[in-house]
């Protein structure tokens, strides 16, 4: 089997097929196409779930495995699934699309490659050569919004969950469905191209876009202001708005103020590819700034390889995940914060001097889960261990789901610590059941787990069970603590936020601002968008006040490595003093 047919099958395979179809569609043996996927992570949907909410557990996915270092199980305990495939089945947040449909402009290219690959096993290349004559493209997504963690049907489906173009829309038809494959001419490709993203529009019905005025730096913001981490998107755009407030009262950057252009995704992929092209199209920030999530950022990052003759970088995404510090991403982001890799590694060698041995693992299914998975069993395999267990739920899953089964799988196979690659309500659901079930081992979070707003859950848990559930947790942080004042950042942090707002996460928007105000400034009075990026790659040895210079240069786009550990103690995160 050659390279191109397995990647085909992986490709397949993130966009949530069935073995069966996908065995169908590549001539590629289920077995086979299974072991693919489980090499590259990618989780394995049970047949029947398109388009049938009712169909999906709430508490979902769970793996073991074994001590001896072999494969998973075959069959685990709890059948291993995903929610790949609901980017195609939310609309996207825009005010100007119809609620259930995705306007994508301009950017759809890297979206439009990938399908006429599945459909028509045309390579890229030969297609990414075609696209650049085509300037505007239309997609339309006629899937509804499909439920998390409850099984919620959606609005508007086909039943199939497929993506559907115009002209299928308008003909009620399946354009190149389950049809062999035949090798393709030029114009055969620019055919296939223009029936997938439909006819473009005449350039004078074409939006304008928008010009920010002059004495204005406008950046571009996509993240979660709603959804399951709607915490995370808020508390940090707080922080970098208390930042910007301050600068503009005090006359801006070199009389220049700062704009933000918020959009909402909701943690969901497919709205934040689309926000994101709406912003760089029409209205034409400096910089993307801001976004949260490493599922919201991966589907983004073809997108700015796309307009990199724009030059267009996303500066302090919230997120640890690798593709973005890895080539071919890694000249389009610039990253503050730590990776998942050097909190996981953190925490790791945290428990392991406490005297840990066997771990466990409980990980969102998804490229987050898989991010922390490999910095857990990288740091493992450094002192000749592996993690004993691991266990996974679905993203979106709420606070109210049990989490027993995932406890007495990680339980039962007798691990001393887990760790958690997850956000705050799944966690805290699992830390809920687990001392409930007289359960006391540690239980490491990282820093997306958005531990302050967990430990709020946990303690009204606590109140309302009889039970004290905070008790022996520690979490990974890329930021000081908001309570270290003896720090000049942290000080004029703590003088100028909303006491409401106080924590790790809006003290982390902060950061990001006064590193985004310094480049701004040093890009000049008239900033553009390449200078922009010079100036980042200027802030080498730059300290914005809390005693841990930056990182960045022309090579490096990697803003600082160091991680803070947490531990509870009355309900309360305090530092765990460091380690030589």
């Amino acid at each position: 089997m050659n390279e191109q047919n397995k990647q085909q099958v992986i490709a397949l395979g993130r966009l949530g097929w069935s073995l069966r179809r996908i065995q169908k569609t590549t001539g590629v043996r289920r077995e086979t196409a299974a072991t693919y996927l489980r090499e590259a992570g990618v989780g394995l949907r049970p047949p029947g779930l398109w388009g049938r909410g009712s169909a999906n557990p709430a508490n979902e996915a769970v793996t073991a495995i074994g001590a001896d270092g072999g494969h998973p199980p075959a069959k685990p305990a709890i059948g291993v699934t995903t929610d790949f495939g609901s980017e195609l089945a939310t609309p996207v947040a825009s005010r100007e699309a119809h609620p259930d449909a995705d306007v994508i402009t301009g950017a759809a290219p890297a979206d439009v490659v990938h399908r006429v690959w599945q459909r028509h096993d045309v390579q890229p290349h030969r297609v990414e050569r075609l696209l650049p004559a085509w300037g505007q493209f239309h997609v339309i997504n006629q899937c509804g919004t499909k439920g998390h963690g409850r099984g919620g049907r959606s609005r508007r489906s086909n039943g199939r969950g497929k993506l559907k173009t115009e002209q299928e829309s308008r003909a009620g038809g399946s354009i190149g469905r389950d049809r062999a494959k035949r090798p393709l001419s030029r114009a055969g490709i620019l055919f296939v191209v223009l029936l997938v993203v439909g006819t473009a529009p005449p350039a004078k019905t074409r939006p304008a876009a928008t010009v920010p005025p002059a004495g204005v730096v406008t950046l571009g913001v996509s993240n979660a202001q709603s959804g399951p981490v709607a915490d995370l998107g808020t508390s940090l755009l707080a922080g970098s708005m208390a930042y910007f407030r301050m600068v503009d009262a005090n006359g801006g950057v070199d009389g220049r103020t700062v704009e933000l252009i918020v959009k909402d995704d909701r943690y969901e992929p497919a709205a934040a590819v689309a926000n994101t092209n709406e912003l760089i199209l029409r209205q034409k920030p400096l910089f993307l700034f801001g976004y949260v999530g490493t599922p919201t950022l991966t589907r983004v990052l073809p997108l700015l390889k796309f307009y990199k003759d724009p030059s267009v970088v996303n500066l302090a995404p919230f997120t640890g995940a690798d593709p973005q510090r890895r080539p071919p991403y890694d000249r389009y982001v610039f990253n503050i914060r730590a990776s998942y890799r050097r909190e996981t590694a953190a925490l790791v060698d945290h428990l392991y001097r406490s005297g840990i041995r066997t771990f466990g693992l409980l990980e969102q299914s998804d490229a987050y889960g898989k991010s922390g998975e490999i910095g857990v069993t990288e740091a493992l395999a450094a002192r000749g261990l592996q993690p004993l267990a691991a266990v996974m739920y679905r993203r979106g899953q709420p606070l109210e789901s049990s989490m027993r089964e995932q406890v007495a799988i990680l339980r039962g196979k007798g691990v001393e610590a887990v760790i958690a690659i997850g956000i705050h309500a799944p966690c805290a659901a699992f830390i809920r059941d687990a001392r409930m079930a007289g359960w006391k081992v540690p239980i490491a979070n990282i820093s997306f787990a958005d531990p302050e707003h967990m430990l709020k859950e946990l303690a009204i848990d606590s109140r309302r069970l009889g039970k004290d559930l905070t008790v022996n947790l520690i979490s990974s942080q890329v930021v000081p603590s908001p309570d270290q004042v003896n720090l000049p950042l942290v000080a004029e942090y703590r003088s100028r936020i909303d006491p409401g707002k106080v924590g790790f996460v809006s003290l982390e928007g902060w950061i990001n601002a006064a590193v985004a105000s310094e480049a701004i400034r040093r890009a000049g009075p008239d900033p553009f968008r390449a200078g922009f990026i010079k100036a980042l790659e200027s802030l080498k040895n730059w300290d914005p006040g809390i005693g841990v210079p930056l990182a960045f240069s022309p090579v490096n786009h990697q803003g600082w490595d160091t991680v803070w550990l947490t531990r509870t103690e009355q309900r309360r995160w305090v530092l765990v003093p460091a380690r030589n």
